[in-house]
């Protein structure tokens, strides 16, 4: 229901104001990931080394892939979002604990306001204020910078993601950021 508010409709539009993103979402970009097997035979310091990594860890499977050329423009950006959730992971060294997830999806929150980006981080504060009091702190000072970092990158819709997936973090961590395109700062 939610991809199919107007909110989230909304949020496309904005995705689509960069030009990158609104070029993926046209041809639907998505090729899928590698097997496991051939990411772990990237560098270690890689972005798929890196992601393969955490995934085996933590047992979980990518993502599954799914022929997205037929979809709607906000099932795409739905489904993509969720593709690349991992990667994001990875290259803005946001963590999986819960201050990690609402950390990542208050950057997207920025570049998009995404409904179910603004969501998660609603429910991790309400979470932390009943049942972690002492830890809302450190958990809005973590959703503040990564808002603040979310208007001055770029946005991580519009990256062929797959495409860099041997490159060394610190690489996509310079493309996604340092060759910002600020977002507006009203949603």
């Amino acid at each position: 229901l939610i991809s199919e508010s107007k909110s989230f409709l909304i949020a496309v539009d904005r995705i689509k104001e960069d030009a990158d993103a609104a070029k993926l979402i046209k041809e639907r970009y998505s090729p899928g990931f590698p097997e496991k097997s051939e990411l772990l035979k990237l560098p270690e310091t890689s972005v798929g080394y890196q992601v393969c990594k955490q995934m085996t860890e933590e047992g979980l499977d990518f993502y599954p892939y799914e022929d997205k050329s037929k979809m709607s423009e906000a099932i795409y950006v739905r489904e993509r979002r969720r593709e690349t959730h991992d990667i994001l992971h990875i290259v803005l060294a946001y963590d999986t604990s819960l201050i990690g997830e609402a950390s990542l999806n208050t950057f997207l929150a920025a570049q998009s306001a995404m409904p179910i980006c603004l969501l998660i981080p609603v429910g991790v504060i309400i979470k932390f204020i009943f049942k972690q009091p002492k830890q809302v702190k450190p958990l809005m000072d973590s959703l503040s910078r990564a808002w603040e970092r979310g208007t001055q990158s770029r946005s991580p819709f519009g990256i062929r993601w797959e495409d860099h997936l041997q490159k060394d973090i610190e690489d996509m961590r310079i493309l996604l950021e340092e060759q910002s395109k600020p977002v507006s700062q009203t949603i």
